[in-house]
């Protein structure tokens, strides 16, 4: 079985590298990355990993965030790279499973052709000296979004040349993938909030090309929407104050079960010696 991984990236010089990794480590056999207007050293790595023949790598200049017809295409492109089943990936997520994400898809009875992957948040901390993956070991249970919905999931599905990838990639539309009820045993971890300053970066250049969009219905990207607002009044701190996992916080959480300690990325990192150590922000 053939696993092509898509990642739509802008400025991810941090997480790239331990992304890859981590996705090479667990069965994905090649990615193709569209970089979106990066000016930090994530074209310099993709080109590493695309010399390696592990990236396919496209270039995206326009700045207004369509991301389903980016991922679409990826999509495709995938599918004629002879992928069975192909993933859709955020940098700052990191998919797992039990053994490898091979043996997980292979569960997947062959009457479903798609499937979608529950995520789980991890808190941010007070903390920010350290590497992410050593301060935030501890994840929600059930993670909500900023607009207390509960977060979605992201789609992952066999090759298709029909598919049509939703924004934010949370869903699909294809004229032949039928999606598994349920979810396959894969859980997706995720780490939007990792310092204020790099939280911060990422809701204005996000919120910015939303604001530029002008073909995605407004209710679309609710998230990213809420917190531009919110940092354009001055107010982004004091939302991220109310996040950080503060002992108390995480204390209850954990006796009370909202809250559990979760090392594998962690543990994913320290398995590959740190060979892809993050450029620090």
């Amino acid at each position: 079985m053939k696993l092509v991984m898509t990642l739509l990236v802008r400025d991810e010089e941090e997480l790239l590298p331990l992304n890859l990794e981590h996705h090479l480590a667990l069965g994905v056999d090649h990615f193709v990355i569209t970089d979106n207007r990066s000016a930090d050293a994530t074209p310099e790595i993709l080109a590493d990993y695309s010399r390696r023949g592990l990236v396919t790598m496209l270039h995206e200049l326009d700045d207004d965030f369509n991301q389903w017809r980016w991922v679409t295409r990826m999509a495709r492109m995938a599918a004629d790279c002879a992928a069975d089943w192909i993933l859709h990936c955020d940098a700052d997520e990191f998919w797992c499973a039990e053994s490898s994400l091979t043996a997980a898809l292979h569960s997947v009875p062959a009457d479903y052709g798609a499937a979608i992957v529950p995520r789980f948040n991890f808190p941010p901390t007070s903390e920010e000296m350290e590497p992410f993956y050593d301060r935030l070991i501890v994840r929600e249970t059930q993670s909500t979004n900023s607009v207390g919905r509960p977060l979605p999931g992201k789609c992952c599905h066999r090759a298709s040349q029909s598919v049509q990838i939703a924004q934010g990639n949370h869903d699909l539309q294809s004229d032949d993938l039928v999606v598994l009820p349920g979810s396959p045993p894969i859980e997706i971890l995720h780490f939007p909030m990792r310092t204020f300053a790099q939280f911060e970066r990422r809701i204005v250049t996000g919120g910015r090309a939303y604001v530029r969009n002008h073909e995605v219905p407004f209710d679309v990207g609710a998230t990213w929407r809420r917190l531009y607002l919110l940092q354009q009044q001055g107010r982004l701190r004091d939302y991220w104050d109310g996040q950080v996992l503060t002992p108390a916080r995480r204390a209850e959480g954990l006796a009370h079960g909202a809250l559990q300690v979760d090392t594998r990325v962690r543990d994913s990192v320290q398995a590959a010696g740190r060979s892809a150590s993050p450029i620090r922000t």
